[in-house]
């Protein structure tokens, strides 16, 4: 049991919630292309934003690796249904969404046409070293990314800052302001609060059950949950070692 919010009482942010974010964001300005910027393994995210940039009509353009992992994730868990990202931006809104290189005709395309029918995303919300986000502060890309400017271009951070990293997305906000971009801050955290815990329990059906990821408090929490659902819990301390067999 994810115990980081098991407090949480109220309605948890969900993806839904993003896209309708990002769409309210992208249509008040609707000339200047969206850029966002997202932790590249986080696969729900960007199909969330493929979701996004295809219900207002944009193709899209990925900076960095995160199109192919997102593959992987979906192809393991089950949920392209055969179908890949480009065959779903394809197939729901008639629009592209490609890989980019300095070589790669079809991106370049894309961003060399207008602005109200392109949309870009990228990597590195908290400024990892040689990330999409990091070139882009440093200066150190200009031949790839130079054509960004706050006149054509509108940042969505899909991402808040997480422990050990707050200097990273700081320096990244710090960047968008000081230039002039305007930016909007969506992120749901991926964390479910009590009543998704509580409906999780009840579907798994499971005689034993691990508080985890919180602190011991938290995962407290998750033990009096369990044990309101007959589920015999175990709250490990930092050093144990957990041993798990059939």
């Amino acid at each position: 049991v994810d115990s980081t919010r098991v407090t949480h009482d109220g309605p948890v942010k969900r993806e839904s919630d993003i896209k309708a974010e990002m769409i309210e964001f992208i249509n008040k300005d609707p000339l200047k292309a969206p850029v966002t910027v997202h932790i590249g393994t986080n696969a729900a995210r960007m199909v969330t934003t493929v979701d996004a940039y295809g219900e207002t009509g944009r193709d899209t353009v990925v900076f960095g690796a995160s199109m192919k992992f997102t593959k992987r994730v979906l192809d393991k868990v089950g949920r392209r249904n055969g179908a890949g990202l480009k065959d779903h931006a394809r197939k729901e809104y008639g629009r592209e969404i490609l890989n980019y290189s300095a070589n790669a005709v079809g991106a370049n395309n894309i961003l060399s046409g207008t602005t109200d029918r392109q949309a870009l995303l990228i990597t590195g919300t908290h400024n990892e070293l040689m990330s999409i986000v990091n070139r882009l502060i440093e200066n150190n890309d200009q031949k790839n990314l130079g054509f960004m400017n706050p006149q054509n271009y509108k940042f969505i951070v899909s991402q808040t800052g997480i422990p050990g990293s707050e200097r990273g997305y700081r320096k990244l906000i710090d960047f968008l302001e000081r230039r002039g971009y305007e930016y909007i801050i969506s992120h749901a955290s991926g964390h479910g609060g009590r009543q998704d815990i509580s409906d999780m329990l009840d579907m798994v059906g499971a005689r034993y059950g691990m508080a985890t990821h919180g602190d011991f408090a938290q995962r407290e929490h998750s033990v009096t949950l369990m044990r309101e659902k007959n589920i015999s819990p175990i709250n490990p301390s930092e050093q144990d070692i957990i041993q798990i067999s059939d």
